[in-house]
């Protein structure tokens, strides 16, 4: 790889170790091309082109790690349940299913128990309140993954780039 470009006329001091001479043209080149040059056996070469087939998979794969990232904030945005909005975090849906786990058994929340909104008020919920905002929680994450699953098939079906690049969340 190329590490830096220097004059002879500029610089006083010797070049570094494996320094090679460019003539004029192949250093504006070199700058204006970035990653396209090699130095092979202390020679400048042209690097080859990447073939189509991998520009395609780099592609694929930066799409995919795009929509993931969107799913994966889509499907902890707060829900809107019994008249008001629940944060559905990752620790809301934890928490949602430790309560679930501990009160299912007895049949009932403790009296006066409460759930805290998005606005953080406290709404009071029975059991299958609870549930009800567990099932909602869930039912947006389900949507969101059938979107993602969607969306994937599209990128891995692309032929083309610009096909890739079309396939946003």
């Amino acid at each position: 790889n190329i590490d830096a470009f220097f004059d002879d006329y500029i610089n006083s001091k010797p070049p570094i170790r494996g320094a090679i001479k460019l003539t004029q043209e192949q250093c504006i080149d070199c700058i204006n091309n970035t990653g396209k040059w090699l130095i092979v056996n202390g020679a400048l070469e042209l690097a080859p082109p990447i073939p189509d087939s991998v520009l395609l998979e780099q592609a694929k794969s930066a799409q995919m790690v795009m929509l993931t990232s969107a799913y994966n904030a889509s499907i902890q945005q707060p829900v809107s349940y019994m008249s008001t909005t629940f944060q559905a975090d990752s620790d809301s849906q934890t928490k949602v299913i430790q309560v679930l786990a501990a009160m299912t058994p007895s049949g009932a929340t403790p009296a006066g128990f409460y759930w805290v909104d998005a606005e953080n008020n406290h709404v009071v919920m029975t059991l299958a309140q609870v549930q009800g905002l567990s099932q909602a929680m869930m039912a947006q994450g389900w949507a969101e993954f059938q979107r993602l699953q969607t969306r994937k098939s599209a990128v891995n079906a692309a032929v083309s780039i610009p096909d890739v690049e079309a396939v946003v969340w």
